[in-house]
């Protein structure tokens, strides 16, 4: 379902939606230059050292790029095309919070050793998802007989070993070892971000956005049944089923927007105050 933003959300609230999104514009700009380089002699520069070749200044850099091209095409269907869809906008708004969480999940804790340990989880989440594409990759060229997928450079089990030699050469506990190679799903990124960021009470609303969020995403019913404008229910031949008109919540849009924001700006902060000697 989307309407125009017009008839679908108040001119206040599509006042204070439009000034969460003033920033847009200016990442996206940010975004489209060269990365300002890392002082070797400040604190982003030492993990860099300890990280490589995943950098953590690199994983960052990237997670916060995937936010705000999220966010600038949320922004875009807002204010330019002007269309509320019931589901999409929502979608963007997830991928911006998760996106800039992982960032932020890397970047905000003062102890430098949960700093590496986190960009360890987090490289090591990339790796394994690029070798399950692989797989998949090299299991349907089989299937079809057409010519075999390339092996990687690095093997899974070397980027593995790779990885947790650089947590069991800083001396971390065998338990943090192997953590590096254990599930990270994004409901823990965004929590502990969040937490670790926003605040206690602001970083439970985060998290409580970014399950509602993809609710919306995966067109969940209990998310949808939110949504039901309930003076459009009209009966069905059903006794047990109604149907109704769905609106997407203009609440849902401002709080999502400001989610993002706050979380997009704690990571340019984070990472311009650790890269800087």
């Amino acid at each position: 379902m989307h309407a125009e933003v017009s008839d679908e959300i108040s001119q206040e609230a599509a006042r204070a939606i439009a000034r969460s999104f003033e920033s847009a514009q200016e990442w996206l700009e940010r975004t489209s230059r060269p990365s300002e380089p890392v002082d070797p002699a400040s604190e982003l520069g030492v993990d860099d050292a300890a990280t490589g070749p995943k950098c953590l200044s690199h994983l960052a850099v990237a997670s916060l790029n995937a936010a705000v091209d999220h966010f600038h095409a949320a922004r875009t269907l807002f204010a330019d095309v002007r269309v509320f869809y019931g589901n999409a906008q929502f979608t963007l708004l997830r991928a911006a919070l998760e996106n800039a969480a992982t960032a932020v999940y890397m970047l905000v804790p003062d102890d430098r050793e949960t700093r590496i340990l986190r960009a360890l989880r987090v490289a090591w989440s990339d790796v394994n998802d690029q070798h399950s594409l692989i797989d998949t990759m090299r299991e349907n060229a089989q299937r079809r007989g057409t010519r075999p997928i390339a092996e990687p450079k690095n093997s899974k089990s070397a980027w593995k070993g790779r990885l947790q030699k650089i947590a069991r050469d800083r001396g971390m506990s065998d338990k943090d070892v192997a953590q590096v190679a254990a599930g990270l799903p994004y409901s823990v990124i965004v929590r502990d971000a969040s937490k670790e960021a926003l605040g206690q009470d602001l970083g439970e609303l985060a998290l409580v956005c970014w399950k509602i969020n993809s609710g919306s995403t995966h067109g969940k019913q209990w998310e949808a049944i939110t949504k039901v404008d309930r003076s459009t229910l009209q009966p069905t031949d059903d006794p047990a089923v109604s149907q109704g008109r769905t609106l997407p919540s203009e609440d849902q849009l401002h709080i999502s927007v400001a989610i993002a924001k706050k979380m997009i700006e704690a990571g340019w902060t984070l990472l311009d105050t650790r890269r800087a000697a």
